[in-house]
């Protein structure tokens, strides 16, 4: 009853915030456009009147050069100045142009004669300021401890026809040519020469200015106008600076817009505290309406609050007015009946299944989308070696570790209906080969759907095919060679018989006997481990002359050894008793231990035979100088299709049978077999014989 009372709270919190998020997104779409409104107009004011700002100054420094040009060309034409410069008197010129520049408000007053020297002049910091002439100009003086700029413009001084010399005139662009600037367009100016501010109307702001970061909103290029805002401490400021003329000097109309991004957070605060208001009483109404919508629905809940997985006993019912959730309860009904016997159904084969999958003896694994385990099962246990508890929810890498490959488990798993052979680790360091299926679990259209693998050991399988596969081969090439040089030798006697010397005939019948003798061996090894397989093997021992087997044995092997003119060295004791031995099978074990130290051992080398009394047993020992048996195959050399990798240009692995057959031969005797590294280099293979005790 719980679950559902909170559904029916969440239900009903969905209509609140339903209702709620329209009137917020109404009010939203009526507010924003006002808001932003209300923001663009006021920066549009502002750079309105920055704009105006800055028209006003380009006109106010326009009237400035034709105002102190005309007064230029006025001063020069005073009598008095006249008569002064005619008289050259120094004194009184100086105190004359002091009188005009007090009178004139000028920054400066220069007298120049005709040789371009200074008669008078008032505040100059200019070295030779003389050579000034032609029109008005703005130009800077780098000569003063802290530069500046000036507009200066010259006149020419004449009596009648006469000229006297010249007069220049100059207006500082300074603190209070900026204040001026200021007091006549209402805004903060300042003047820049090559992006360096010579002077400011801003207090204390020249050195903040020549520092402060901006940020450019954009550039006007048709009028080289650049539109700035920054800050200079806690005041923003936006600005427009223009060319003054084509030299570097700028002018830069400033606005302090504190005001206005106060006007503009106020309007914001005054819209937000309207969407606040309507975003409350949306909130009190949307809670009078959700419950109204809610509560005939209640009623149902803590009528199916009793309908569960676990509890399908007890039917559904609910008593309202309201014919559509009547109409609710008694489809919930027919669902609580439909469901109940849907689960004795599904329980039933669910049963089914466990049974079957507990009895199926490959494994079975079910994977989710990201490749974790969601079933083991028992088939799957006993392959493997992991418990169920110990792998679901892992990663299917994480369990099974690939061997012979980079890549993890999941990027080998087949595709649906195919299957790979896939070799892992498993626990304990137990390696294993798998044959793996894989199967969907969900048609993939349906997305994130998982896959089921069935696998099963093959590892056995797989040692044998491989062996099978290497022992076909090793055979093959055992026939080939000896059939191969039976085939030349005849050949060559049929076709060239009455041209062969004695010499040479014997030399190929040799060839043909040494192929027969290859041969035999093979075939005999292969028919012995045949019978050891069907076990059908079996030997007879009796007292016999260990001397008379070896003589037989060398006998056999003769024609091989004087090919590769290996010599045969034998060491027999004093006294040899008599073996229980087979004698053909005990000579079967010599001629199968000195083929292979023929085979092995370098040509024109010594194979040795040594034979020892031990106790009850009699030990021979044959010995070569070839290149010995690997370390990581001592283990396994008398088994079958074994077939160890000797570093030697004269001979190829062989079958895999020869030391097999001799184990066998020499265990079924009552002796023993045996392998140690000979020293100073080569092999030395061992059997025993029980000797037949004196009576």
């Amino acid at each position: 009853m719980k679950n559902l009372y909170l559904s029916s709270k969440s239900l009903r919190s969905h209509i609140f915030a339903g209702i709620i998020l329209v009137v917020v997104l109404t009010a939203l779409l009526s507010g924003l456009p006002a808001i932003w409104l209300v923001y663009s107009q006021l920066e549009q004011q502002a750079w309105e009147q920055v704009w105006q700002g800055v028209r006003a100054s380009r006109s106010l420094y326009s009237s400035k050069e034709e105002e102190i040009a005309r007064l230029a060309i006025l001063t020069a034409q005073r009598p008095t100045l006249q008569l002064l410069l005619t008289n050259a008197d120094r004194e009184a010129l100086e105190q004359y142009i002091s009188e005009l520049q007090a009178g004139e408000n000028i920054n400066m007053l220069v007298l120049c004669d005709l040789d371009g020297q200074v008669i008078a002049s008032t505040n100059t910091t200019f070295v030779d300021p003389c050579e000034f002439g032609g029109s008005s100009q703005f130009i800077r003086d780098d000569s003063a401890t802290n530069p500046g700029a000036w507009l200066v413009t010259t006149s020419d001084i004449q009596a009648g026809a006469s000229r006297l010399g010249k007069i220049i005139l100059g207006l500082a662009l300074d603190e209070s040519f900026v204040k001026t600037m200021r007091s006549q367009t209402g805004l903060e100016h300042a003047v820049y020469w090559d992006d360096y501010p010579l002077a400011t109307s801003i207090e204390g702001s020249q050195e903040a200015l020549a520092t402060t970061q901006r940020k450019a909103i954009r550039m006007v290029s048709e009028e080289e106008t650049i539109l700035n805002s920054y800050r200079l401490g806690d005041k923003p400021y936006i600005s427009i600076r223009f060319p003054v003329n084509q030299t570097g000097l700028t002018a830069e109309s400033t606005l302090d817009v504190g005001k206005i991004s106060e006007a503009q957070r106020h309007s914001i605060l005054i819209l937000l505290g309207g969407l606040f208001a309507v975003a409350i009483m949306a909130m009190v109404l949307g809670a009078i309406l959700a419950k109204q919508i809610s509560r005939p629905l209640e009623s149902l809940a803590s009528s199916a609050a009793s309908l569960n997985l676990k509890n399908l006993e007890s039917p559904l019912t609910v008593h309202t007015p309201i014919a559509e959730v009547n109409s609710v309860a008694q489809a919930l009904e027919n669902a609580r009946l439909e469901l109940k016997q849907s689960l004795v159904t599904l329980q039933e084969e669910k049963n089914w299944s466990d049974r079957l999958l507990e009895s199926i003896v490959e494994g079975i694994v079910t994977l989710d989308v990201k490749n974790r385990i969601q079933y083991f099962s028992s088939g799957a246990e006993r392959i493997t070696g992991w418990r169920r508890e110990q792998v679901l929810q892992r990663s299917i890498d994480e369990v099974f570790v690939t061997l012979d490959t980079n890549k993890p488990f999941s990027a080998l798993i087949p595709s649906p209906g195919e299957k790979r052979i896939i070799a892992v680790t498993l626990p304990g360091r137990r390696k294993a080969t798998l044959a793996v299926t894989e199967a969907q679990l969900a048609p993939s259209e349906s997305g994130g759907s998982g896959i089921a693998l069935v696998f099963r050991d093959v590892s056995e399988e797989e040692a044998v095919n491989r062996l099978l596969g290497q022992f076909l081969g090793n055979v093959a090439h055992e026939f080939r060679t000896p059939l191969s040089a039976l085939a030349a030798s005849l050949e060559l006697l049929m076709d060239q018989y009455p041209d062969l010397t004695e010499g040479e005939v014997q030399e190929l019948l040799n060839s043909l006997r040494l192929g027969i003798l290859s041969l035999e061996t093979l075939i005999d090894n292969l028919l012995e481990s045949a019978n050891i397989e069907a076990r059908r093997f079996q030997v007879v021992p009796h007292p016999s002359d260990i001397r008379d087997i070896v003589a037989d044995a060398i006998q056999t092997m003769q024609p091989l050894l004087e090919k590769y003119g290996q010599k045969l060295v034998l060491k027999y004791p004093t006294t040899i008793p008599l073996v229980y031995a087979d004698a053909r099978r005990t000579m079967q074990v010599i001629v199968n231990l000195l083929s292979n130290a023929s085979k092995y051992g370098p040509n024109d080398s010594e194979i040795n035979i040594d034979l020892q009394v031990e106790l009850d047993f009699l030990r021979m020992a044959i010995s070569d100088r070839g290149p010995g048996i690997p370390i990581e195959y001592h283990d396994d050399l008398f088994y079958r299709l074994i077939t160890p990798r000797i570093q030697s240009e004269k001979a190829k692995p062989g079958a895999g049978l020869g030391l097999s057959v001799v184990k066998s031969i020499v265990e079924a005797q009552g002796g023993r077999v045996g392998y140690q590294e000979r020293e100073g280099g080569g092999a030395t293979f061992w059997f025993t014989l029980p000797v037949v005790k004196q009576t």
